[in-house]
């Protein structure tokens, strides 16, 4: 079943945990209750979470160096590690594209991390082309190391698909 909000998330990603200091009660009630901001979730029948998809509506009205086009930005998708290979994640970015469609989105957008080969090909499966890479993203704009399965990260990798 998939829900456009749910309100009992448990995080566990350490990337996540990193980023806001562990207590992410605040920053997500803030993601709730942002309508720019969606956040679809996977749960079984007894309402359990097994995945989720963070998303952000991004459009440059105005600018002068943007293109002014209606963009969905996934910035998290993660499914529970002791589930993955169920087409869990396929679904969530399904839900995702269908909410980009509906919304009129040109196309959507995320982030790789070049430490994770599984999810660049996954994206890769759905249909996401490189649109970029920015090195040493991560020694650059944090002041401490960011660590992902055992990996620092170093280079984020850009990726986008039109609709």
């Amino acid at each position: 079943e998939l829900l456009t909000k749910k309100y009992s998330i448990k995080f566990e990603n350490h990337y996540y945990q990193q980023h806001f200091g562990g207590n992410m009660d605040e920053e997500l009630l803030n993601m709730l209750n942002d309508e720019d901001r969606p956040i679809l979730v996977y749960t079984d029948n007894e309402d359990v979470v097994q995945g989720y998809c963070f998303c952000i509506f991004q459009q440059h009205v105005d600018d002068n160096v943007l293109t002014d086009i209606k963009t969905l930005y996934i910035d998290d998708l993660c499914v529970d590690e002791n589930l993955r290979g169920r087409h869990i994640g396929t679904e969530l970015y399904e839900a995702a594209v269908k909410l980009a469609k509906a919304n009129d989105c040109y196309n959507l957008t995320l982030n790789v991390w070049s430490c994770n080969p599984s999810a660049f090909r996954f994206y890769e499966k759905c249909g996401f082309v490189r649109s970029h890479a920015i090195k040493n993203f991560f020694t650059d704009h944090y002041d401490h190391p960011i660590f992902e399965c055992g990996i620092q990260l170093v280079d984020m990798i850009y990726l986008q698909k039109k609709l």
